[in-house]
């Protein structure tokens, strides 16, 4: 009998012990949290220094571009992202009198691969993040007309979506 109370208030000792390490364990987390989502930043940018007018005596130019993952504050692109490049014309009759053809160069002019439109658009192209990077492009410009304003016949059409993880 003696050995059933010593043992009933052992029982209640630990039972009274883990009730208030557990009890001690318990917290309630109340604030606030900040989620930062990353910020894709692809951006096109003219480094033409010539008049985009074909006139009887240029004939064709040459208009270059290049895409780049930073910002004018450098500030870098969170995430890789993949691209294509489009060339659209504005009216259909442009097309009857505007040839083109893209290429991708270097920063120096000296290497230029041509790239394969297909519906005008090119195949994707990757693109780093969290180290700037940018990439040069070059489209030669031929038409059959004299004095055309390039600028109002063609535009450059860049679609952007980020890798996935």
């Amino acid at each position: 009998m003696k050995r059933k109370i010593i043992m009933f208030t052992l029982l209640i000792v630990i039972l009274t012990t883990v009730n208030i390490v557990l009890a001690k364990n318990k917290t309630k987390v109340i604030g606030n949290t900040e989620i930062s989502i990353a910020k894709p930043i692809l951006e096109i940018e003219n480094i033409s220094q010539n008049n985009l007018i074909i006139t009887e005596e240029t004939k064709n130019l040459d208009y270059y571009f290049r895409v780049k993952n930073y910002d004018i504050n450098n500030q870098v692109s969170d995430i890789s992202q993949k691209y294509t490049i489009e060339i659209q014309t504005k009216n259909n009759d442009s097309i009857n009198h505007i040839k083109y053809n893209l290429y991708s160069t270097n920063e120096e002019r000296t290497n230029e691969n041509q790239l394969n439109l297909e519906n005008n658009r090119t195949d994707e192209i990757n693109i780093d993040g969290v180290i700037g990077s940018e990439d040069y492009y070059k489209i030669h410009i031929d038409s059959v007309e004299h004095d055309c304003n390039i600028q109002d016949e063609i535009q450059i059409k860049i679609e952007s979506y980020s890798n996935r993880i």
